[in-house]
């Protein structure tokens, strides 16, 4: 019984390294979005790094966990873009921009839904 207990004792701060390594590793994974403003009628979609941008800090710690819909993807919207997200035509704004990624236009149809309710 007692090598049981110093077994443990000796292990327990191994796995609680592994355990957080894991995490951070998990976090790591976890992708960055900013739909901002371009111009008084369009959008732009792009990947944002959290530790190198300052000025939109303050927008990831509003912004909205996307996972249930695309897992580790986190998505900030500019204040000014969420008018533009609800009076958007999605179909007509694809076709007029053919170089977004899959990626970008599935978040654009995300937010769209949301905001347009």
């Amino acid at each position: 019984m007692l090598r049981k207990v110093v077994l443990l004792l000796i292990c327990m701060p191994y796995f609680m390294f592994l355990h957080s390594s894991q995490q951070n590793h998990q976090h790591e994974q976890r992708r960055y979005f900013v739909i901002e403003p371009q111009g008084d009628q369009s959008i732009k979609v792009r990947r944002i790094d959290p530790q190198g941008n300052f000025r939109l800090r303050h927008l990831l710690d509003r912004s909205e966990d996307f996972s249930s819909d695309l897992p580790g993807v986190r998505l900030a919207i500019n204040p000014q873009a969420r008018q533009i997200l609800a009076n958007i035509q999605i179909d007509q704004f694809f076709q007029e921009n053919p170089t977004l990624t899959n990626l970008q236009m599935r978040l654009i149809e995300i937010a769209v839904n949301r905001y347009r309710a």
